[in-house]
């Protein structure tokens, strides 16, 4: 009887008692070794750091028990052969010219820029990349910023120094979010919900509780030196009412809850706005408009403005000498209605559509009685991010040509948001970890 015997061979870069490396492969030759270099040996032709030419070789890396292989050893960047890598491709740059270090192993950032050189003044703050910008307020010549991390908001106040904002102080609120950051004499006020958080410029934080379940709170001040803060008590599945509570700038209440006006919305959760002309307040939902007094007098209440159907977002912002009640509709565009000191619509609105592809915009009404909208938008040219500022006069009109700014910086991961800040507009927003800061001049 013949027996059949199969054998298996097995071809390996050297076994684990035999010899390894190199000499394992030269023992066995298994297809995997003795490859020639794809480029330039470093043994004969290693790079040269100071030429102006990024260069690569080859050097060969010995692998105990498996093939040995050829790994490449690379400059980074080599004096002014900079490979096509910009600032802002390192993450937390807008602009400026990205160079190279003497080990030709690291980038130069030296000359880089955190903001774009036509603003007045930018500056830049690393921060966890899990932190949400919810808030953004000036105050004299110092800032707030109020970010959320978890179930902690903290507030930062910065102040503007030679160059740059230094870190003064921060506040520590025991909220997950807030939905209104502002102004409020010296120092600041912020709400989450019926909870009312006074802030002054040292970080101290006093709390008042406004009583009730207000929803989508808001916070204008400057009435009387007085504040309003607005917001919604669900009274059915499909009815709002807007409640407002008048607080003086320390946080106190010094008119309990009243109602503004009922809201009916069975499409889901309208959205409040407030502001003041420094005498009065004025508060807004999609399609309602109404006058409130220092004391908690309801003046005027207009409805049938315009609302497009929309539950919001539904802004309101005063000027100089008017006030702008603002929708946006849901083609993206916005209807824009002035208003005067009484609460009374002037003229008809009109609707105005913001150059470029808007992305997270935030309008807000500045000097000489315009409207600016802030937008972040992929610029069609390139692919690139910039900011631009468009404003509006009364009738509509674009009021100057598009202000853009920041070209080139990371796409933004939360923000903008807009504020005044003296003459001034102060813009900030999160990306690559950082949170950038930015003064600009009104165009």
């Amino acid at each position: 009887m013949r027996r059949l015997f199969a054998v298996l061979v097995v071809v390996a870069c050297g076994p684990p008692s035999g010899p390894t490396g190199q000499d394992a492969c030269n023992q066995f030759e298994p297809p995997c070794c003795n490859l020639p270099a794809p480029g330039p040996t470093c043994a004969t032709s290693p790079t040269t750091c100071g030429d102006n030419v990024v260069e690569t070789c080859f050097d060969y890396v010995e692998e105990p028990e498996s093939c040995s292989q050829w790994q490449p050893v690379s400059e980074t960047c080599d004096g002014s052969d900079v490979p096509a890598v910009i600032c802002s491709s390192l993450g937390y740059y807008i602009g400026g010219e990205l160079g190279c270090q003497s080990d030709c192993m690291h980038y130069d950032d030296s000359q880089c820029l955190a903001c774009a050189s036509e603003l007045v003044e930018c500056d830049s703050i690393a921060t966890p990349f899990a932190e949400t910008t919810v808030g953004f307020a000036s105050s004299g010549d110092l800032l707030a910023l109020a970010t959320t991390q978890s179930s902690t908001t903290t507030v930062t106040i910065l102040d503007q120094a030679a160059q740059g904002f230094a870190v003064t102080a921060q506040a520590m609120l025991p909220v997950a979010s807030i939905s209104s950051l502002v102004s409020a004499g010296s120092g600041w006020l912020a709400v989450s919900g019926s909870t009312l958080f006074s802030i002054d410029t040292a970080g101290d934080v006093e709390t008042t509780a406004l009583g009730g379940a207000l929803l989508n709170s808001t916070i204008a001040f400057g009435a009387s030196g007085s504040a309003i803060v607005v917001g919604l008590q669900q009274s059915t599945q499909d009815a709002y009412t807007v409640q407002a509570v008048i607080v003086a700038a320390n946080g106190s209440v010094v008119v309990p809850a009243f109602t503004v006006f009922d809201v009916f919305e069975s499409n889901g959760m309208p959205t409040v706005a407030a502001t003041t002309d420094g005498t009065s307040f004025f508060v807004a939902t999609a399609g309602n408009l109404a006058r409130v007094t220092s004391t908690g007098t309801v003046a005027s209440d207009q409805t049938g403005l315009p609302s497009f159907g929309a539950q919001g977002p539904v802004f309101v912002s005063w000027a100089q000498s008017i006030g702008w009640y603002v929708v946006r509709t849901d083609t993206g565009h916005y209807a824009l209605q002035p208003f005067d000191a009484t609460g009374v619509p002037v003229g008809g609105y009109t609707v105005v559509f913001p150059p470029g592809d808007e992305w997270q915009p935030f309008p807000i009404a500045d000097g000489d009685d315009l409207f600016s909208i802030l937008e972040v938008q992929a610029r069609l040219d390139s692919p690139v991010w910039s900011m631009q500022i468009a404003r509006f006069d009364s009738s509509g009109a674009v009021a100057s040509p598009p202000y853009e700014f920041g070209v080139g910086y990371p796409p933004p991961t939360t923000g903008p948001m807009l504020t005044r800040f003296g003459a001034n507009l102060a813009v900030t927003w999160t990306a690559a970890s950082h949170h950038f800061i930015a003064i600009l001049a009104p165009p």
